[in-house]
Parts: C-alpha cells; structure tokens; sequence
C-alpha cells in the first residue's frame, strides 16, 4: 500500500505547487507526477479544508492506481470531511471499499450516501453496479450499467462498460466482453481499471481465438501498469500470457507482423523465436539458423538471448531430433531378456495407439542393451547422432541409467526410464526421468503400512542376494525399526533358490507377525507354501510391485490369503485405462499386464502427449515433459523436479483368492 502522504520533506521546488496543477496532472493521466505535486502540497501550512482537499486528491490518485488500501487511509486522515467535499470523499471511500473486497462496510456506507441524497444519480448507481458485480449478482449490474451507458459520457460511460464487460466476460460471453472493454479501455482515465479494461478484452480475444488481437490489448495493459501501484505484481502475469500466445497459437504470418509491429523490443524477441521454431518444425532449418544467429544482436536485453544461442547451437550440431523417431534400449537379449521384452511392448503398443488416434507417424527404433550400461551407452549415442531419435524410452537398469545422464545432456535429449529404481538414478542430470516408484520409497510405504496400520510389531525378512533384495530388505528395517518395529530374523538366499526348508528353520517359534519377502513373484510364488509348510501359519506375509503378477501367484492364491503388498498398478476397476490396456493384451498377445509392462506404455505415451502437445525437438519435449499432468494406465500424475514420477501408491491385498485394493497412500518422491 503506498502511503498517504503525512510529514512529509522534500527539498525547496522553484515552483509553488498548486492543487490546481496537481488536478490537471491527474487528468491528464500523470499520476506519478500528480502524487508528487501533492507531496509537496501538504508540506506547506494549509488552512483544515485546503489540507482536506490535498488528502482528497490524494486519494483519487491512489485510487486510480488501484492502491484502494492507500485512497481508504488517506480519506480516513481527513476525519470529518467539509461539506462540499463530502459527496466526493464518500464516493471515493465506497468504490476503495468494494474495489478492495470490503463489502459489507461498503453496503453499509451506499445506504448512508443513499440515505442522504447527496450523490450523484448517476455515480451512485456506478456504485451500486460495481458492488452488484463482486457479490456476483450480474444481471442487476448490466441493468444499472446499461443506464450508465446510455445517460452519461466520458470516464463515467467508460466505467458503466468496464462494468458490464466484466460481467459479460465473466459469463463466458467473450465477443461482448471484448467490444465493451476494448471502449472501455479507450474511454477510461489512466490507471487500474484501464490496465484491468485492457487485460481482460486481451483474455476474451484469446478466447475467441483472436490471438493477434490478444496480444495488442495485452500490450496496451502492459503499457498501462506504469500507471498502477505496485506493478511488478501484474508485469510477470502479462508477459507470460503474451509468451504463451506467440509461442502455441500465431501463425507465421502473424509472428512476422509482431516481429515488425514492436521491432527491436518486447514481444518482438519472444516472437523472433517462435518464428524460429516453426520455421524448425516446417522442415527450414536453415532459415531458423540464420534467424537466431543475429537473435542476440537485436535483442541484447532479452530473457530469451542464452536460449536462443542454445537453440543455433543445437541446429549447427545436429541435435534437434526427429519428432517421428522415438528411441528405445532395454535389454532384449541375455538374463534381463524378459525385462526387456516387457518394455519394448508396452512402448510398441501405445506408440501404436497414439498412431491411431492422431493419425501422426511415429517409428519405434530399438536397440538391444543386452543388460550392459556400457552397451547401452553406445546405443544412446547412436540413437542421437545417427538415427536422430527425439527422446529414448530407457534404459531399463538404474546403472545403465546413471551411465547416460552426461550424455542425455550433451544431446539435450530426454531419457525416461520406466524401471529404473534403483538410489541417484536420475541425479546428474535435468534430461533423466523415471516412470517407476523407487525401491526404498516402495519398501518404506509397506513398512509403515505394516507397523503403523496393521500394528505387526515382530517381523521377519527374507531376501535374494541381489542389490535389489538388499536394497528393499534395508530400507523396509530402517523404517519399520524407526516406527517401532523389532526386526527378529533376516535370511537371505541365493537367486532362483528352490529349497527353502532349512532357511525357514526355527522361524515358527520366534512367532513373527509379519515376513517381508524382497523378491519378485515367481520366487514368491515358490516360498510361500514352504512357509506355510513350516508351520508358519499366523504371520502376513508382506511385499513390493514386484508381486503383482497375477498369473505368477495364481497357483499360490491360498498360501498367500491375507498377504499385502504396494504396487502402482490395480486392474481390479474395469473402467480404469489400466483394464483396458489388461484386456487389449490379453486378446492380442495373452499376456497379463505387468507392472513393467504398464510403466513402458506411460513412458511411450507421455513422450506421444508432449508431441501431441506440439513439442518437436529435443529441448521442447523434455520441456513439455517436465511439466506435463498426465492420466495414463498408472493414474494420474507429472514429475518432480528431480524427474521422478509422483503419484502414489496402492496397497493391495489377497482376499479370498482375489487380489484387491485396499487404499491408496502417498509416498515420498525424495532421493
């Protein structure tokens, strides 16, 4: 709020200000200037109603900057206002008030003005209109508003359509919004309701898909925050509207009449490099280059200059990418050759999908990791610089992962993995993404359901002898032990181990609550019934996403009653996108649909949205990516900063031989 203006010193000014010449620079639009010359007005010793009439004008002219607190404090320093300065003093108070969301105290002072029959007619029914539009009651203030309009003229006319087109804009009827505000901002005294006048007829012309139009009021309310308290708090608002039209929604032609219309200046940088892109996506490189390679001499000032030279850079070196060709690497070949054949799936499918949909064309080029991170490497080199892929799908390990972040950013190319768990997998660099819950963040999720929920204070664990096993067994201790759990037996076991007889001795007299089992289905579905055989019968068995294998544990469904697990994936809802994708794979290639499998088709399918979205190099999709909300198979959810999926959890359990959903819980996206 600026401050009204009491005890204030300024040096000796040759010229004896005047309230007249105070007044003239408020009509005039000058309201820096004017609050100045009451400045030095009220430093002089005034008679009581000269020094009211300075606070009077003060008051305008805050309240014509849209400072409404500021123009309430200086009509409240006047204390008893005389009597032909009363009506105005009033007028002012009431329109602060409503204007400033105070609306009882304002209902509460039109009565009394009302009451003396003091006001104007015609600025009362203003009044009224104003406090009718912000109790939402638009029909009786485009009734008053019309009388308005039809009766009077200048900034009083200008106000009655300022008033009705809001309302009219806020009733979504933009083509009367945009004619109202666009006389309204022509006919409005300088200051806050001209900014807002011209604001909101750029927002209607963008409703109407008048983009052009859009961006010229957006201009002109630019312009006018220099007539506005506290403008910073518009500026950044503005500009970013005024981006997003040249960037998404001008066509060529248009760009070049906004390059030509504010040569030199704002917008015409963020319109050079809009014009830059589409040149990129119509197939003229060349044009595009010779554009942003002047980009930094025409516009020394701009916040687009670094990324415009990032942008040549990018096309002298080759590295845009092709929107048509998405990469994949995952391990197609050796131990990890099932892994791997589940996430080439799920990315074939929904690029096929997405094919179909949108009737774009987009190729899946494969490269097979073989489950090496120094062979994965290669691929991503030769998936950017020869086959000139857009974005990869993967890769699949966590090592394998961290060993391309630096070259993910040499090539400004994303990488988004839909398995890789494993701790840092996505430090090191702003292109690296997962679209899988980590390992520890699954562990900890179980552990505190456990404990916290279920109340299963005694626990047993056993787990393979793979970093993975270790990783899940270790951090589901630290965080049942931290929530008050005792951790009283830890066996592990060698990788496909069948016998599990003597590994399970002496557990049944430790009488454990619950087992942690860190292993996928397939061994799950090979250590539950040795459990039970041992005469284990009370203790929940407890687990991860890797459990959810419906066809894996279907034989062991009753050794596994009352068991609970977290996964991202349910197909219990037959409304869900993860349904539809179970019984699609079912028909075409009679498979369930597996957590990996689901992950991969998100991965595919956020990569087709950004394209979809109108990302067409590297740089711009992983962009897009980065703050896309997407609604795919796994539900709906976008990435953290640090490119990590958030979404949550579901805790599923088997209840009478079915697998079902016991509720969803959050999960910490940190690490």
């Amino acid at each position: 709020m600026l401050q009204p203006l009491i005890g204030c010193r300024k040096p000796f000014a040759p010229k004896a200000p005047t309230l007249d010449a105070a007044s003239a620079l408020y009509e005039a639009g000058e309201l820096g200037k004017a609050r100045d010359e009451v400045e030095r007005i009220v430093e002089k010793q005034l008679s009581p109603h000269l020094r009211a009439e300075a606070f009077l004008l003060d008051a305008k002219v805050l309240l014509a900057m849209g400072d409404f607190d500021g123009a309430i404090s200086a009509i409240e320093w006047i204390h008893e206002p005389p009597a032909d300065l009363k009506a105005d003093a009033d007028y002012i108070l009431a329109k602060s008030l409503i204007f400033s969301g105070h609306l009882d105290p304002a209902s509460r002072l039109l009565s009394s003005i009302e009451a003396s029959g003091q006001q104007d007619v015609m600025k009362l029914n203003l009044l009224k209109a104003f406090l009718a539009t912000r109790l939402h009651q638009c029909n009786e203030a485009i009734r008053m508003a019309d009388a308005i309009i039809s009766s009077s003229a200048g900034n009083l006319r200008a106000e009655g359509q300022f008033t009705k087109g809001f309302c009219l804009y806020e009733s979504r009827r933009f083509a009367e919004a945009f004619n109202l505000m666009t006389q309204a901002a022509n006919g409005l005294r300088p200051g806050y309701e001209r900014y807002v006048a011209a604001f909101i007829a750029a927002e209607a012309a963008g409703s109407l898909m008048r983009y052009t139009d859009s961006i010229l009021y957006y201009m002109i309310s630019l312009d006018e925050l220099r007539n506005v308290a506290k403008p910073d708090n518009f500026k950044a608002s503005v500009k970013s509207s005024i981006e997003r039209l040249l960037l998404s929604k001008l066509d060529r032609d248009q760009l070049r009449s906004i390059i030509n219309q504010f040569r030199g200046r704002f917008p015409a940088d963020i319109a050079t490099f809009a014009l830059a892109r589409r040149l990129i996506r119509d197939g003229e490189q060349s044009k595009a280059k010779k554009m942003l390679a002047s980009f930094a001499t025409q516009f020394p000032q701009s916040e687009l200059a670094s990324k415009a030279a990032d942008f040549h850079r990018m096309i002298v070196m080759g590295m845009l990418g092709d929107p048509g060709r998405i990469g994949l690497i995952a391990p197609l070949s050796g131990d990890l050759s099932d892994f791997g054949q589940q996430v080439l799936l799920g990315a074939k499918m929904a690029i096929s999908d997405y094919c179909a949909a949108s009737e774009a064309s987009v190729s899946l080029i494969v490269r097979d990791s073989r489950g090496d991170p120094d062979v994965a490497a290669e691929a991503f080199i030769d998936l950017a610089e020869n086959e000139k892929v857009i974005a990869v799908i993967g890769p699949v390990l966590s090592k394998s992962l961290r060993g391309i972040s630096a070259l993910a950013t040499e090539y400004r190319m994303l990488a988004l993995s839909p398995s890789a768990c494993g701790a840092g997998a996505t430090e090191g660099s702003q292109y690296v993404f997962r679209n899988c819950v980590p390992l520890w963040t699954q562990a900890r999720a179980i552990s505190q359901f456990a404990v916290r929920r279920l109340h299963l204070l005694r626990i047993a664990v056993l787990m393979p002898e793979k970093r993975y096993g270790a990783q899940l067994a270790d951090s589901f201790i630290n965080e049942a032990e931290n929530a008050g759990a005792k951790i009283i037996f830890i066996k592990s076991y060698p990788p496909g181990e069948m016998d599990f007889r003597e590994r399970l001795s002496g557990l049944c007299e430790l009488e454990p609550d619950a087992i942690f089992i860190a292993d996928y289905a397939s061994q799950v579905s090979v250590i539950a019934p040795q459990i039970k055989y041992s005469n284990i019968h009370d203790a929940v068995l407890l687990g991860w996403d890797g459990w959810n294998s419906p066809s894996e544990l279907a034989p062991v469904l009753a050794q596994l009653e009352g068991a609970f697990f977290v996964s991202g994936l349910w197909l219990g809802n037959k409304a869900t996108k993860a349904n539809e994708l179970q019984q699609k794979l079912l028909s075409e290639y009679n498979v369930d649909c597996s957590p990996l499998i689901a992950q991969s088709y998100d991965a595919a399918s956020i990569v087709c949205t950004a394209l979809f979205r109108g990302a067409f190099y590297r740089q711009d999709l992983r962009d897009e990516v980065s703050w896309l909300r997407f609604r795919g198979v796994l539900g709906n959810y976008g990435f953290t900063a640090s490119g990590q999926a958030a979404r949550p959890l579901h805790v599923l359990t088997v209840a009478n031989g079915q697998i079902v959903k016991v509720c969803d819980i959050e999960v910490e996206q940190s690490r």
